[in-house]
């Protein structure tokens, strides 16, 4: 058994203290017994002593935006099943909590506080730190023994 489903539907309201103007497009199909929908809204909510908000919002497991035309067609970004795919990207100004980087070519980094390799503050590993606080480089081994220090000589590791 399959169907398919179109919905269209325009709402404006106003009162004495709110007005609201909503349109929303959705689409689906059933196919045995499985809905599969996909739609957009575009709102403008107005209410008394709240800032007004303007909404578009889209629900689609791919959400994709198309530019160019013809042959030369193409995707900057994409959105599928919660995963952002963009095809190159210039930010301005970032901020990420945490990243995972397969490989970095970085020109020039500005570290305001240490950087150290992934088995430094783990046990049985050791590494290496740079910490800018102690001014220096230190390598320990694997129960965490300080043994190399460049620079600003402490005797012992930085606890990052």
């Amino acid at each position: 058994d399959v169907t398919a489903s179109l919905e269209d539907k325009l709402t404006a309201t106003v009162d004495a203290t709110s007005a609201t103007a909503i349109h929303t497009l959705k689409v689906g199909v059933r196919i045995n017994d499985i809905f599969y929908g996909a739609g957009m809204s575009i709102a403008v909510l107005a209410e008394a002593g709240k800032p007004v908000v303007t909404r578009v919002g889209f629900n689609a497991n791919q959400f994709v935006l198309m530019s160019g035309s013809g042959d030369t067609q193409y995707s900057p970004f994409a959105v599928v099943n919660g995963q952002v795919f963009i095809s190159d990207a210039f930010i301005q100004n970032g901020s990420i909590t945490s990243a995972k980087i397969a490989n970095a070519a970085i020109n020039n980094a500005k570290i305001s506080g240490s950087i150290w390799s992934e088995g430094y503050k783990v046990a049985n590993q050791g590494g290496w730190c740079l910490s800018k606080a102690d001014n220096n480089l230190s390598f320990t081994g694997p129960e965490g023994r300080l043994f190399v220090q460049i620079g600003k000589l402490t005797g012992v590791a930085p606890n990052v």
